[in-house]
């Protein structure tokens, strides 16, 4: 049965698309760039669903499937769009492939929020932390968008209980070889894992270069309005990628920037009570245990 992995954002998506898909034996993983190509680009008016079917049909290879993209979900730093993206993604996955394994990972929302903000500073932003959660308006950033229980709900009236899998980013973080020996066993992957990096991708910056970074967005324009620049600097994108990545790895600013810093105490408090009744509904529903475990709000 084919496998369709929804991310969230923020949740590991990179490198199980990066390091892990590929080396599943037994299915065909069909690159990120190929699944928004014909499930997430066309227009809502243009979708073709019998061409979508027929694409699918060449990438088989007389192998069951895997089909990976955070898009599916929405992606956090471009806005939600009030669902309609999520959703009409999912009917279109839906009308393609009516059978499959629905795999989705979550994140404590704290967490996820937190590092959804160093990936726009990373990606270029620098709007305070305030802006940034405040930000509905821009299409920037939705509380909404990580409420994991309605887009849950959505797939299993789609797809049906029985073929959800839900995982915690939190597993995966605490062992993540062990983590991933069991949700293969799961999904019936068939895996050499002597292959397979371990080593984490799209690291958080350190807290001690958080501000400056911030600063050093205000010389470019990149990709998106959502932020505050002085005048652009010609090439000052690829020599701050470089210095900053030289940074990171320096004792001198040694120090993963946590939640708490990031986000405050306030937002923490705002969050953990926006996601109660949600989290909530998931943990008794689905039997997740994990929540309680790592310390959602509940």
């Amino acid at each position: 049965m084919p496998i369709i992995h929804l991310g969230y954002p923020k949740t590991g998506t990179t490198w199980l698309q990066d390091m892990f898909f590929k080396h599943v034996s037994n299915f065909q993983y069909v690159k990120k760039n190929v699944c928004n190509d014909i499930f997430v680009k066309p227009n809502a008016f243009s979708f073709d669903k019998q061409l979508a079917i027929e694409e699918i049909s060449l990438l088989t290879q007389n192998k069951d499937i895997i089909l990976s993209s955070e898009l599916f979900a929405g992606t956090t730093n471009r806005g939600w769009l009030r669902g309609f993206w999520s959703k009409e993604i999912a009917r279109r996955l839906h009308s393609v492939l009516p059978k499959a394994e629905i795999v989705i990972f979550i994140r404590r929302q704290e967490d996820l929020i937190a590092s959804a903000y160093m990936q726009y500073i990373k990606n270029g932003g620098n709007f305070s932390i305030n802006r940034y959660l405040e930000s509905s308006a821009y299409n920037l950033f939705s509380f909404d968008h990580l409420n994991f229980y309605k887009l849950v709900q959505f797939y299993e009236t789609l797809y049906g209980k029985e073929s959800l899998q839900i995982f915690l980013f939190e597993d995966f973080k605490n062992d993540s070889i062990n983590f991933m020996k069991d949700f293969s066993a799961r999904l019936g992957f068939q895996v050499d894992f002597s292959s397979i990096d371990f080593t984490p991708i799209n690291e958080s910056l350190p807290i001690k270069l958080l501000a400056l970074k911030k600063f050093g967005n205000l010389f470019y324009y990149r990709m998106y309005p959502y932020k505050h620049y002085f005048f652009p600097i010609r090439g000052w994108n690829n020599y701050q990628e470089k210095v900053f990545a030289s940074f990171s790895k320096s004792k001198l600013f040694s120090g993963k920037a946590k939640s708490k810093d990031i986000l405050g105490e306030k937002w923490i408090s705002y969050i953990k009570d926006y996601y109660k009744e949600s989290n909530k509904a998931l943990f008794e529903e689905y039997k997740l245990e994990g929540l309680e475990k790592y310390n959602y709000s509940l």
